[in-house]
């Protein structure tokens, strides 16, 4: 799994990025092929936004999150990528 992380007017420190690699990586089992992910990070007006893409076979899925803590963040947007897709799962896991 090629994992990108960027920071939007932000830097981004190696334990925020270690996190975030670990927690998405739990996420490739859902996508059954190697899947092109990208995390964002970005600040605005206080609140925390992280943003996580994927790219499998031509079909993309996005989970954004927004809170005032990065690891909150991060935490509902995998957990939106996670439980909010499975009919999707199900469907894409059965024509391929």
């Amino acid at each position: 799994m090629k994992i990108d992380i960027y920071g939007r007017k932000m830097t981004v420190s190696d334990s925020m990025a270690a996190y975030a690699t670990r927690k998405v990586e739990k996420l490739g089992k859902f996508f059954g092929d190697e899947p092109a992910v990208q995390v964002t990070f970005s600040t605005e007006r206080g609140m925390q936004t992280a943003e996580i893409a994927f790219e499998v076979r031509g079909m993309h899925f996005r989970a954004k999150e927004r809170t005032s803590d990065m690891q909150a963040s991060i935490d509902g947007a995998v957990a939106t990528m996670k439980y909010g897709r499975p009919r999707l799962k199900l469907t894409y896991l059965q024509i391929s």
